[in-house]
């Protein structure tokens, strides 16, 4: 915004133009979407108010030329004799006209107001006023208006700059002249040095005032909002008081800023506009250290409303915030010195650097994860790395009393900027990688037959126990990358190196694919400290003697947090002593090797995920007592040796995920089980619903080990079959999958309209007859391997081997498809769903919320709202239980066919392009609270 003010009668209106005519326009609410009549009202309700401010009669006024660039939109408006010109392509082009009494049009208004025009010196208004339009002139009002017009234009590249000047220099310059004289001086406060000389050389009679604005692109697009506004009085005094240009920029993201925190609606028109996005990356890449500060002042306010943070995040405003905290050599000036007075004398280039990092902040954390994507890695990388050590001094020196006043300190909070790092993290390549034939050669052997033995004969049956030779280890480059990971020299260092610089890793539901989803939910506890049971254990078991069982016991309470990493580090080498074993869950977040073994396992067995935790005990302890899991685990042996005991499954059915565990009562039998003793290296692997405990109280002579190093310390990688990757799960996708594709016609070739339009309600009740046929057959529960990544033929296994596993798969299909066209029982599934819909109650049907992630096409009766299925369920109620006996044969019919014709080919596509969801949610994650832990993939 420009705005040239020139008081006659004294300065009085002019001053009062100058302090609220922009401040009105930058309020209105049509200041971005209809800028005209918003100039319009600004004009007239400022002339308004001074009126009604003003008691005296005195005769004085302003006149007023201003322009408004907004966008690529360039309006200027004029009241009175100044003039405006612009330089289009080394052309002179009035964009104002003067209002002078003497012209015809403004003659007839004033003579048809009541009034009169006549000669004294010059043609005015009453024979007083020389101009036929004003801000005030109280008494003249009624002829003297402050309507503006206004002309619009383009700003484009044949647009140079814009002169603004009262009457007292074009009275002796010609516009064209006074192109030609500003053209060729491309610093606008020279410009207009020039032509207010050439306009007192030519002895013009009247006050000179002139404002040059260059279009600058180069600098600022098609953003350049500058703010001069200069006053001048009827004298002989010459003035001018014009910015430079970068004064001129800081000023354009000082209006915006205003605009935005003034009217909501003012801003987001702003963002909405892609030039001024470009023109603030534009001012972020400046050397002047007031601009940068200014465009990020301006960002943060734009970005006051969703709207404005959705649109900057999403341009090039990002990626140069990104660019420009990249270039910070040492972080340790942002949060300063923990001493008071070292706060209190914090320059302004640290100020600076603050606000940088809080814009940078926001911008992150509003930014859609899939725009992130885009961002240059080697970028996001370095800016992460600063991130993480100013979060990592933040979090120190916010716990110092001494800086709880600190005025001038960061503004974003420690959880503030953990998200940001996690948001930046969650698409860098990690060097951390393994292949799955990697892991599998060190899990399960070298032999080509090895892995093929363990799926088709141990895999969910029973346990395995693969010993390794200390040749064997010398070569496993998995087992010495892994070995490495930690400090094994002494139990203190070994306790130093699982625990120091961890933080707490909230969990994120099963089947959340969103990850936008868990950071609206988990944004505030992402970076928090280690929270108990949800993070780590620190735990031991002991007799019971008065009930003869053996009870964990824990050292600290549940839900405990521990902000102070030292003190906990202290304590917990205080609880190794006394016998207790510390188990620390999600590695797979912690550590990239064991986050790297963990995703090699996950693609081995055809899972989203694998979990890991690590468990160190003393010697001569136990750490959790007898139990089973829901999930298949491999445990292996890093450090020591610790003695193993296991019990058959004596249930037919395996544990679910997520589901209640059972009693223990009458499952074991303490004289039964087997007994292992695992050494270093070795590797077992624990089905889930094996009863199982682990002790260090090895048996004299069954260890090799020092006994003054009886310390254990095993990983166990959680293989967690999830509902959608059980077999169940893949017929449940076969049903969806021939659903969608099939057409059911009759023998004679004409569409069964009833069971067409019934098709979606029938799949739902033999959904819900699949799930229980589940609940009693072992099979639908087995994990499914269809997805598995079996070695290539022209790796370690033939053919052969590999046609062995995949027939494997194929029969399991058939056999479960066998088994639901025979028991699935259309009266039992229709039973519990009437149960549910008269109880008003869908909990027992939550478990298929999964089936959401599977497309859909549109049915004659709507799509099936997996996440809220009691509605249909009601209809199927009412549809089916008024003809329960034809609706039996129907739904036999329907279940007949699906186990005909049901693809295996066509399902397992679905299934793989399920499981590649799942997989990248969870490798975000993971890559996310890896970043967290200092883990930034370089």
């Amino acid at each position: 915004m420009h705005g040239s003010f020139i008081g006659h009668g004294g300065a009085k209106v002019a001053e009062y133009v100058k302090h609220n005519l922009f401040s009105h326009l930058l309020r209105h609410p049509k200041f971005m979407s209809d800028t005209k009549v918003a100039i319009d009202d600004s004009y007239k309700s400022t002339d308004s108010e001074f009126l009604e401010s003003d008691s005296t009669q005195n005769q004085c006024g302003s006149t007023a030329s201003t322009a408004v660039l907004v966008g690529d939109r360039l309006f200027v408006a004029n009241v009175g004799d100044s003039r405006a010109i612009i330089c289009r392509a080394g052309n002179a082009v009035p964009v104002s006209k003067d209002h002078k009494p003497d012209q015809t049009d403004e003659r007839q208004r004033i003579e048809e107001a009541g009034g009169f025009v006549m000669w004294a010196g010059t043609w005015r208004v009453g024979g007083v006023l020389a101009v036929s339009r004003a801000f005030g002139d109280k008494l003249l009002k009624q002829y003297v208006v402050v309507d503006p017009e206004i002309r619009e234009e383009i700003v484009d590249e044949s647009l140079e700059f814009l002169i603004l000047a009262s009457d007292g220099l074009w009275d002796v310059v010609s516009n064209e002249e006074a192109v030609d004289m500003t053209r060729s001086i491309q610093d606008p406060e020279e410009a207009a040095k020039r032509l207010l000389q050439e306009a007192y050389k030519r002895e013009s009679s009247d006050n000179i005032t002139c404002v040059v604005s260059w279009m600058v692109l180069g600098l600022m697009s098609v953003l350049y909002l500058g703010v001069d506004c200069q006053t001048m009085c009827e004298c002989d005094v010459i003035s001018i008081t014009l910015p430079s240009s970068h004064s001129v920029a800081a000023l354009s993201c000082e209006v915006m800023g205003a605009a935005a925190l003034q009217s909501m609606e003012a801003g987001e028109t702003l963002v909405s506009d892609g030039g001024i996005a470009s023109g603030l990356a534009r001012a972020l890449g400046t050397s002047s250290q007031r601009v940068s500060e200014a465009a990020c002042n301006a960002v943060m306010d734009l970005s006051a409303s969703p709207v404005g943070r959705e649109r900057l995040s999403g341009s090039p405003v990002l990626p140069r915030l990104l660019y420009l905290f990249s270039q910070v050599e040492s972080i340790s000036a942002v949060v300063g010195s923990r001493s008071t007075e070292c706060q209190a004398r914090m320059s302004e280039p640290d100020k600076c650097l603050n606000l940088i990092i809080d814009t940078v902040v926001l911008m992150v954390n509003s930014c859609k994860v899939d725009k992130l994507h885009n961002l240059q890695q080697e970028l996001v990388r370095k800016v992460m790395h600063l991130l993480y050590e100013l979060w990592s001094q933040v979090i120190l020196l916010r716990s110092s009393a001494d800086c709880s006043n600190w005025k001038d300190q960061l503004q974003s909070r420690p959880d503030e900027i953990s998200e940001a790092i996690f948001r930046l993290s969650m698409d860098l390549s990690y060097p951390a990688h393994l292949e799955s034939d990697e892991v599998r050669e060190s899990f399960f052997g070298q032999t080509e037959s090895d892995f093929e033995k363990f799926a088709l004969m141990y895999w969910e049956n029973s346990p395995y126990l693969y010993r390794k030779k200390q040749s064997d280890l010398e070569g496993d480059a998995v087992f010495t990358t892994l070995h490495n990971a930690f400090d094994l020299r002494t139990p203190d260092s070994i306790i130093e190196s699982l625990i120091q610089g961890l933080v707490s890793c909230p969990a994120i539901a099963s089947d959340e694919l969103n990850i936008n989803s868990f950071l609206h939910e988990a944004h505030d506890s992402l970076g928090a400290p280690v929270k108990y049971r949800q993070d780590v254990r620190v735990v031991r078991t002991r007799d019971q003697c008065s009930t003869g069982s053996w009870m964990e016991e824990h050292f600290f309470d549940d839900g405990m947090v521990f902000p102070d990493a030292t003190a906990f580090v202290e304590k917990c080498k205080g609880a190794i002593r006394n016998g207790f074993s510390i188990a620390l869950r999600g590695m797979e977040f912690r550590s990239e090797k064991i986050a790297a073994i963990a995703s090699a396992l996950a693609d081995l067995f055809g899972q989203p995920s694998v979990g890991a935790n690590i468990y160190f005990s003393p010697p001569r302890s136990q750490g959790l007592a007898r139990h089973y899991d829901d999930h298949c685990v491999l445990v292996w042996q890093l450090l020591g040796c610790k003695k193993w005991k296991i019990w058959p499954n004596t249930k037919s059915i395996l544990p679910r995920l997520y589901e209640p565990f059972h009693s223990l009562d009458g499952l074991v039998d303490d004289s039964g089980g087997r007994v292992e003793v695992l050494h270093e290296g070795d590797i077992m692997y624990v089905p889930r619903g094996h009863v199982h405990e682990a002790h260090t109280d090895v048996d004299e002579g069954e260890s090799e080990a020092n006994a003054s190093a009886n310390y254990s310390l095993h990983l166990t990688l959680a293989i967690e079959v999830e509902p959608p990757f059980e077999w169940e799960g893949f017929i449940h996708i076969a049903l969806h999958c021939w659903l969608e594709e099939q057409k059911l016609v009759g023998s004679s070739g004409s569409v069964e309209s009833r069971m067409e339009e019934q098709a979606p309600l029938f799949a739902l009740l033999l959904h819900v007859a699949i799930r229980l046929l589940s609940d009693d057959d072992p099979t639908p529960r087995k994990a499914c391997m269809v997805a598995a990544k079996f070695p290539s033929s022209s790796n370690s296994l033939p053919m052969s081997h590999l046609n062995s596993l995949r027939s494997s798969q194929r029969s399991t299909f058939s056999e479960i498809l066998d088994k639901i066209d025979k028991s699935c029982s259309f009266e039992d599934a229709l039973r519990s769903i009437e149960l549910a819909v008269k109880a008003r109650n869908d909990e027992p049907f939550q478990w298929m919320s999964w089936l959401r992630h599977l497309p859909q096409q549109q049915h004659g009766l709507g799509r099936i709202d997996f996440c809220d299925v009691l509605g249909p369920l009601e209809e199927l109620v009412d549809m089916f239980s008024s003809d329960s006996e034809g609706a039996s044969a129907d739904f036999a019919e329907f279940r007949s066919r699906f186990c005909r014709r049901a693809v295996y080919d066509g399902a397992r596509r679905e299934f793989e392009s399920l499981l590649s969801m799942y997989r990248t949610a969870r490798s975000r994650y993971a890559k996310g609270m890896l970043a967290l832990h200092g883990k930034h993939g370089g």
